[in-house]
């Protein structure tokens, strides 16, 4: 939570490899690639993936993925010469605002998009997403697999000292009912098939805000004891929305962190 990661030539500012669940938010990760994923689990918040590339003209992705299952919330994501986002045989479900890009930079050789699938399964509205393809390519380009036109809710979160003041906020661009839990976080997941729930199902959750989760945001605010103990203690939040046409959809997850 709140990094900021910086790696020159041909490094690879975060490198998860089978892993679960792992949670990043409200960082900055700079590498050649920005993330590199394989056969791992995670969820990501309000993060800046960017893949500026190697030496030599290489081609930087801002999220590469192989069998890997991401849960994407706002943000940003860019490559350098290569499609911002990259999967294969892998599982993404991103939540967008309109004002979260995917963007393909430097000068490429040929048409790029700013998002290739290969043999996998997406869940996103592509009309909440800013695509800036370059040389023609279209926005999103899928080979195999399926593409699911799914309206995610979003959930950010910040933490704060003790004394300081913690935020969660649930949005939503199409407005429905919804609430926010907090709980224990589980590394167990539900397939994306089956609404998505990250916090623990046997351990106790406790509703901390209800009503509606639009483009404003459902919001919680919680001003953190200043006692010295909390440092270190961590809570996950996840926000659940019932859509009018049936059913339930989850949030990615996201933490509160007393640092």
């Amino acid at each position: 939570d709140g990094v900021d990661v910086d790696v020159a030539g041909a490094g690879v500012a975060l490198d998860v490899q089978n892993a679960a669940a792992v949670l990043v938010q409200n960082s900055v990760c700079r590498g050649r690639h920005g993330l590199q994923l394989q056969d791992a689990l995670l969820a990501t918040s309000a993060v800046d993936w960017l893949g500026r590339g190697g030496t030599g003209g290489q081609v930087g992705y801002g999220i590469v993925a192989t069998r890997g299952t991401i849960d994407l919330s706002l943000g940003s994501c860019e490559g350098t010469r290569g499609p911002a986002i990259r999967i294969g045989d892998s599982a993404i479900r991103m939540a967008g605002n309109g004002a979260t890009g995917l963007r393909v930079g430097g000068t490429a050789a040929g048409q790029v998009a700013a998002f290739a699938a290969v043999l996998s399964d997406a869940r996103w509205p592509s009309s909440r997403f800013g695509l800036q393809p370059q040389n023609g390519a279209p926005g999103f380009a899928a080979v195999g697999g399926t593409v699911t036109t799914e309206d995610v809710p979003a959930l950010a979160a910040t933490g704060a000292a003790p004394g300081g003041q913690l935020s969660v906020t649930a949005s939503r661009p199409a407005p429905a009912p919804g609430a926010i839990v907090l709980g224990h976080l589980a590394a167990r997941h539900i397939a994306f098939g089956v609404d998505a729930v990250w916090l623990d199902e046997f351990g106790p959750a406790f509703v901390i805000a209800v009503g509606a989760v639009d483009a404003n945001g459902l919001t919680r605010q919680v001003t953190w004891p200043n006692v010295p103990w909390l440092l270190g203690e961590v809570f996950g939040c996840q926000g659940l929305v019932l859509p009018s046409g049936g059913g339930s959809l989850a949030t990615a997850p996201a933490v509160w962190a007393a640092m």
